[in-house]
């Protein structure tokens, strides 16, 4: 069985794919394949943002 998935990584959108069930029930699965956060970048988006 498979369940809805929303993956992020793959470009600025996020994207709705399909895969296995956790083993344990009433578990979530959580996969990160890469991570950071780049402040000059957040910073701006968020000035460009407000106005």
């Amino acid at each position: 069985m498979t369940m809805p998935a929303l993956i992020g990584g793959k470009g600025r959108d996020w994207t709705l794919e399909q895969r296995a069930l956790p083993e344990q029930l009433g578990a979530i699965r959580v996969q990160v394949m890469a991570a950071g956060l780049n402040r000059a970048t957040a910073m701006a988006e968020m000035t460009e943002a407000l106005g």
